[in-house]
């Protein structure tokens, strides 16, 4: 199991993990094909994040600014919360992982505060954790052939009559529901 740093720097761990604080930490490795377990502590406001209080969602792209997610976990679904509070990890399934690519990846894990729960007039949306995971080949990849693709997607501005053409590198987005339960 591998740990996120704990970017408040909290005295909360993980039974059986090392704490590792600091400015220069390596970002945790996986290989393809493997399942992934991320464990993370989240706080908001110095506060624990309360699944009673907040809907979360952790969510796996390639870039902080790629349009598409990867993965997505939801409470119950791919995020998962331990007996402690804040505690939480997420669980990616194998059969996802075997279609990312070798590089870097952003997880980030978001919270919305559940309706009428708040202090304020609207609900907040916030994201509480962002933080980086590998993904590396090994002779037990399952798809050590896979090549990015690339993606073309146009926007026409009619008051300045310019049209922007951005073309992006993108691997297939997985559907926001995968049940991790079934194979």
């Amino acid at each position: 199991m591998q740990r996120l740093k704990d970017t408040y720097y909290t005295d909360k761990y993980l039974d059986g993990n090392i704490s590792q604080t600091g400015i220069k930490q390596e970002s945790p490795k996986f290989f393809q094909g493997e399942d992934i377990r991320l464990s993370f502590y989240l706080n908001y406001n110095g506060v624990p994040v309360s699944e009673q209080k907040y809907i979360i969602e952790a969510i796996v792209k390639k870039s902080p600014i790629a349009k598409n997610i990867l993965w997505k976990g939801v409470l119950g679904n791919g995020l998962y919360k331990t007996d402690v509070n804040g505690n939480f990890y997420i669980l990616m399934p194998a059969a996802a992982s075997a279609l990312f690519l070798p590089g870097a990846y952003y997880f980030d894990a978001k919270i919305m505060e559940k309706v009428g729960s708040g202090n304020d007039v609207k609900d907040l949306t916030v994201v509480v954790l962002s933080d980086m995971f590998n993904i590396e080949l090994s002779a037990a990849s399952p798809n050590p052939g896979l090549r990015p693709s690339k993606s073309e997607e146009s926007s026409y501005d009619p008051e300045t009559g310019i049209t922007t053409v951005t073309i992006t590198s993108v691997e297939p987005t997985l559907p926001l529901g995968t049940d991790i339960t079934k194979p």
